[in-house]
């Protein structure tokens, strides 16, 4: 059974891309985004999902999440 998203109201979804972020690791969180970006291009239907269980995190994420314009991408809380 094909994967779908929620987001795209149900069209296929290539890759899904999740990943833990924490604040001591994400020095390298600009360089991901980048490549990201090159697997967007390459696979549009593909959606990326950022979770971090660190409340004051979600803004700065949602942040880069919109200067690198990914507009699949979604932050979650997990506790």
């Amino acid at each position: 059974m094909p994967v779908t998203s929620f987001r795209n109201r149900g069209a296929p979804v290539n890759v899904v891309i999740g990943t833990p972020i924490y604040r001591q690791g994400a020095y390298v969180l600009d360089k991901f985004l980048y490549y990201q970006k090159q697997v967007q291009e390459s696979y549009p239907w593909s959606e990326l999902i950022l979770a971090t269980f660190e409340y004051d995190l979600v803004s700065e994420l949602e942040g880069l999440i919109s200067f690198w314009k990914d507009k699949t991408a979604q932050t979650i809380i997990f506790t």
